[in-house]
């Protein structure tokens, strides 16, 4: 339900969790005026596509994707695209060990300063992308707050091609 600026995932019963369609993406595209999603409520373990899925979010101050189950995403493309009032994402968590699609999953994204919250103890301190064969020239395009000390580390862990390194590494 949606209460001003905030939306809330919620069947309003407790222990009982929304679950998303396995093809989530797009879920909250566009929704410029949302400020706050309290996303605790959705049940993402059996999503596969979550591409576009805060694409045009552009309010939102915070966003909390630490309770996400990514383990059958394949697709994650312009998932937090346009998202221009985040300063930091924590995707620490992320099981991306299936995604194939990256492209421009962060663009946009001008306030972003990190992906990697370093204090968080469950951190696994990478972006694990083994499958991946899309993360493209846009995927921090436009990124221009973000740390490039952390972007290097994130390059880093990565362990991709040449071509994928080089596409990352665009914004130093």
């Amino acid at each position: 339900w949606l209460d001003g600026t905030t939306y809330y995932v919620s069947t309003q019963k407790q222990g009982v969790k929304v679950i998303a369609h396995n093809e989530s993406q797009a879920m909250f595209k566009n929704c410029s005026n949302l400020i706050y999603i309290d996303l605790s409520g959705l049940d993402t373990s059996f999503a596969t596509q979550m591409g576009e899925m805060f694409r045009g979010c552009s309010s939102l101050a915070s966003l909390d994707v630490s309770g996400f189950n990514t383990s059958k995403v394949t697709g994650m493309g312009w998932m937090f695209n346009g998202c221009n009032n985040l300063t930091s994402l924590d995707v620490s968590l992320f099981d991306t060990s299936n995604v194939t699609d990256m492209s421009g999953m962060f663009s946009d994204c001008t306030s972003l300063k990190s992906l990697l919250d370093e204090e968080n103890p469950y951190n696994k301190g990478r972006l694990y992308i083994p499958k991946v064969t899309s993360i493209g020239a846009s995927a921090f395009e436009n990124c221009k707050n973000f740390d490039n000390a952390i972007l290097k580390k994130l390059i880093e862990k990565i362990n991709k091609t040449d071509e994928s390194y080089d596409s990352l590494k665009i914004i130093q």
